[in-house]
């Protein structure tokens, strides 16, 4: 999920609710709220607790949140204590937060048994590989860690890579586990090899279409269709200074009042960039008002 401010640079909770009911009746299964895209990290700890909390209280779906990005130990276990007292179905840890870059597994596992051994609840967890501040994909070891912990369900894989989600899915086969995948251009090969479906920035552009797409991506013709209009917005995302663009498109549909934003100069955002996002949801509506979505 985005997270909407007002042109004051507070959160925008009209906004939000707008948003959460577009995405509910998009055909979302869940929301994953307070992750990178919500800008988690200019939040501070008050926002990220009260975020979560007013999604969780305002949706009928499974919610989801993450948020410890704060300096120490002690800090982030409070932070997901805070976050799971919310009543979130789940609360999901980064697997970046846990070592410093280029540190080794041995410290991964040793500070994720630490903070498991101190996180005394009974909330769901689930594992995120965010890319911010640097992008920790998990070893077959560390993932047979967390599938022998019983504590997890759930991993937002963001290798981007089939032959690492297809391993994946083979270790996970038997485990109450799912894998969401958060890359597009490898989403209908992760579903067909068993994934349990996606969780990525594409859904803030058309939630319909993802949804359609997770719902038919066994019909050759039909998926071979979204492909291509997902692919349209995977190169248009890169270019155009997400998750401003995808503010601008949900301007444009009526959700969010402004685009602002704390991670991006808006002034950066110019004509052009507003062009191509009008062009890119004129195809986006014409696709979801062509199939009846």
């Amino acid at each position: 999920m985005l997270t909407p401010f007002s042109g004051g640079n507070k959160i925008d909770y009209e906004s939000l609710l707008t948003f959460i009911r577009w995405l509910e009746e998009g055909g979302a299964d869940g929301l994953f709220a307070v992750c990178q895209s919500s800008e988690m990290f200019a939040l501070s700890v008050d926002e990220r607790v009260e975020l979560a909390g007013f999604v969780k209280e305002n949706s009928n779906l499974d919610v989801i949140a993450s948020g410890h990005v704060d300096k120490s130990f002690e800090e982030q276990l409070e932070t997901m204590y805070r976050i799971a007292d919310t009543g979130v179905d789940a609360v999901v840890l980064l697997s970046n937060a846990f070592t410093q870059e280029g540190e080794n597994d041995d410290i991964l596992i040793e500070n994720l048994d630490r903070f498991l051994s101190a996180f005394k609840t009974d909330t769901p967890l689930g594992m995120y590989e965010c890319p911010q501040p640097y992008k920790r994909l998990l070893s077959d070891r560390v993932l047979e860690y967390l599938l022998s912990s019983g504590r997890f369900i759930f991993l937002k894989d963001t290798s981007c890579d089939i032959s690492t989600i297809s391993r994946r899915l083979d270790m996970m086969k038997g485990a109450n586990f799912g894998l969401y995948n958060a890359h597009a251009g490898t989403l209908i090969e992760s579903l067909k090899l068993g994934g349990t479906g996606y969780s990525g920035v594409h859904s803030n552009f058309s939630i319909k279409l993802m949804s359609y797409l997770c719902r038919h991506f066994a019909d050759s013709e039909k998926a071979s269709e979204a492909a291509e209009i997902l692919a349209r917005i995977d190169t248009f995302q890169r270019n155009n200074l997400y998750p401003i663009c995808a503010k601008e498109m949900l301007k444009y549909r009526g959700i969010f009042k402004t685009i602002e934003t704390r991670t991006k100069d808006t002034n950066l955002f110019e004509e052009k960039n507003r062009s191509e996002t009008e062009f890119l949801l004129k195809n986006l509506l014409e696709f979801e008002t062509r199939l009846k979505l």
